[in-house]
């Protein structure tokens, strides 16, 4: 089930890499070897190196090195004269028309090599270069700032990239990489350039395979990679949520992001490189022993897996037939169709942010009515779970008048409380919500929710908007269920009294760890403390369930971590029935849900309970997956006709050389 990554022969090091150097104490570019630091460095004798960074694509990659340097361009003055306007204006159109066209063909590729639900990943980057917002907001700045047109549309899309940087949801804040992709691509065509710095990734561009480190890759650049050339890559920059992610894990690429500054001179000089996408670990220079290990490793994992498209008709339950709930994480309309092609039961989480980020104002209640309904009458009664809006303060469009300058935002006034202090706000959004539900199968849930007394809250003013509407003589829908989500540790040690007010939890693990742990996952001088596997987080997530059982009340899993096939095993012996994830990861769900009895994965859950260290707990997940006997080719399969495109070359177990 792990993939093997074939090693390659040497190459000779014609990149340049960034001159940063690593900081000094900078938990991200630590050796975690540190015997291997004490002995001097010198060209002529390399030393190993062991950096720890986030493990976005399994696998492991040994090869020689090829280092790329961060982007660097020569822009024009800003100021413009009067005469000048007509030309820029002029240039700004042709660019974004180019650059769109050149999106829509990098779609169509992706297409072809990837399947249909990453290639909308660059048709949403084809939307976005089209979107009339930024051609008016790049025009205004011509026209009235006398500004070229090259710096109208780094200020448009930086001050885009910059809020959703800003977020605390990881989620939200990973999609500013996109805005910096379609940055990149209008910036191209304005200067007219026929090459990408990092085209030398492309297909058919590299004359033998090779390990690229690099500061950072953008969704496009990594789409773009030949998985027959580009065995693997690290980068400086990056997180587990971005495209660039999901791209890499679809290419089956081993990839490592986020190791912080580590592109120096010996980084450049290094002759060999390991990245192993399962650990999160890359080590440069490695010695015999530590290259013998992971080439024995590989070898263990040489065992080939089909493709998985033969379980798409299969339902989701374990061996001996109790089943599991496996459900989408979208964002977009456009994904509705990847749920459905990759069997999914449903849509567990809908996030409305963008909804709000998209337009200088909030969106109205018409507005948000065509979204919902569109969502709802495209499941054709399958489920779907929406997520009222999850932004803070400063993050709404026009701002707010809650709004103040908050020194840690992530704790402050964001997601329901924001809500419940912006009583209009909130109620455009639940009269938009009412009115859909009388479409299909909605349900709707409160994110961060903190108190049993601010639940109450929330859930009275969706009563008081119903009865309005009922007045009005409005149709919507009655008995909606409705949930809480549980992000917040208080909310996880209350859930005894939350289960008497809901209708469901959904667990939100992305801040359940950074809250328990007291760990911002963006900070890289932390990063190691965020950890999904780490007793505490599992004994709260033991707590929900067993708070909602007396009641019988369903409990999703929502956040990354249910995605996670490492740890689907466990989740089920803890008790929970539902996993919700981002489309491209249900199958290899399903895959491990029916390769293991719920026996099996309740003693797996027992055993991991008793440990006490993440560390002692990845082992015992990892010896557990590693021992699972996996059936992707049941008796059943043999009247399921696959609808997925089968995967290119670099498919997930096979061998690459």
């Amino acid at each position: 089930m792990n993939r093997l990554t074939a090693s390659c022969s040497s190459l000779p090091n014609n990149g340049t890499g960034s001159n940063r150097t690593p900081e000094l104490g900078s938990a991200a570019s630590e050796p975690l070897d540190r015997e291997s630091t004490d002995v001097t460095h010198s060209e002529r004798t390399p030393v190993m190196r062991t950096l720890r960074g986030i493990a976005v694509s399994p696998g492991i990659a040994v090869g020689s090195v090829l280092a790329l340097d961060p982007r660097g361009r020569n822009l024009p003055a800003r100021s413009i004269s009067q005469e000048n306007v007509k030309t820029e204006l002029a240039r700004l159109e042709s660019s974004l028309l180019e650059a769109r066209s050149e999106a829509e063909a990098a779609e169509a590729d992706a297409a072809v090599r990837l399947g249909p639900e990453y290639a909308a990943i660059l048709g949403a980057h084809a939307r976005m270069i089209d979107d009339p917002t930024l051609r008016q907001k790049a025009a205004d700045r011509i026209r009235h700032e006398l500004i070229s047109a090259e710096h109208a549309v780094i200020e448009v899309l930086e001050a885009v990239a910059d809020r959703l940087h800003s977020f605390s949801d990881a989620h939200l804040s990973a999609r500013a990489a996109d805005v910096h992709d379609i940055l990149e691509r209008i910036l191209d065509r304005l200067a007219n350039a026929a090459d990408h710095p990092h085209g030398v990734l492309g297909p058919g561009s590299l004359d033998r395979p090779c390990v690229v480190l690099t500061h950072d890759l953008s969704p496009s650049q990594t789409a773009r990679l030949d998985p027959d050339r580009v065995l693997g890559f690290a980068t400086e920059a990056g997180g587990p949520t971005s495209h660039t992610a999901i791209v890499a894990a679809a290419l089956e690429i081993p990839a490592v992001v986020g190791l912080g500054p580590f592109l120096d001179a010996a980084a450049r000089r290094a002759s060999q490189v390991i990245i192993d996408g399962d650990e999160g670990i890359v080590v440069l220079d490695p010695d015999p022993e530590t290259l013998e290990k992971y080439r024995q490793a590989s070898k263990l994992r040489s065992e080939l897996r089909p493709d998985l498209s033969g379980l798409i008709g299969l339902p989701g339950e374990t061996r001996d037939h109790q089943a599991i709930e496996l459900l989408g994480n979208i964002e977009f309309l456009a994904e509705v169709d990847i749920c459905k092609l990759r069997g999914a039961a449903g849509i567990g989480l809908f996030r409305t942010e963008f909804l709000y980020l998209n337009s200088d104002r909030p969106p109205t209640e018409d507005e948000q009515y065509e979204v919902y309904s569109s969502l709802l009458r495209s499941m054709q009664g399958f489920p779907v779970t929406i997520r009222t809006l999850d932004l803070g303060a400063d993050k709404l469009p026009g701002g707010s008048p809650s709004e103040v300058a908050e020194p840690n935002p992530s704790l402050g006034l964001r997601s329901l409380r924001l809500s419940l202090q912006e009583p209009s706000l909130f109620r455009t959004q639940l009269r938009a919500l009412l009115r859909a539900a009388a479409l299909g199968d909605l349900r709707l849930m409160f994110p961060l929710v903190s108190t049993v007394a601010e639940f109450r809250q929330a859930r009275k003013m969706l009563h008081d908007v119903a009865d309005e509407l009922a007045r009005d003589g409005v149709d919507c829908g009655t008995r909606i269920p409705v949930g809480a989500m549980i992000e917040v540790p208080a909310a996880a040690l209350m859930a005894d009294h939350l289960a008497k007010e809901v209708d469901f939890f959904s667990i939100g693990t992305n801040d359940l760890i950074q809250y328990t742990l007291a760990a911002d996952r963006a900070n890289e001088n932390v990063a190691y403390l965020y950890n999904a596997a780490d007793p505490s987080v599992l004994r709260l997530l033991r707590m929900v369930v067993e708070a909602a059982r007396p009641r019988k009340l369903p409990v999703n899993l929502c956040g990354s971590m249910g995605g996670e096939p490492l740890f689907t095993p466990l989740l089920l012996g803890l008790g929970l029935k539902q996993l919700s994830m981002p489309p491209h990861q249900l199958l290899e769900v399903k895959q491990v849900v029916r390769s293991i009895s719920m026996s099996e994965a309740v003693a797996l859950a027992d055993t991991v309970l008793r440990l006490d260290s993440a560390e002692l707990v990845t082992r015992h997940l990892r010896e557990t997956f590693n021992s699972l006997r996996v059936d992707t080719a049941p008796e059943s399969t043999a009247t399921v006709e696959p609808t997925c495109k089968p995967r290119g070359p670099g498919r997930r177990g096979e061998p690459r050389s």
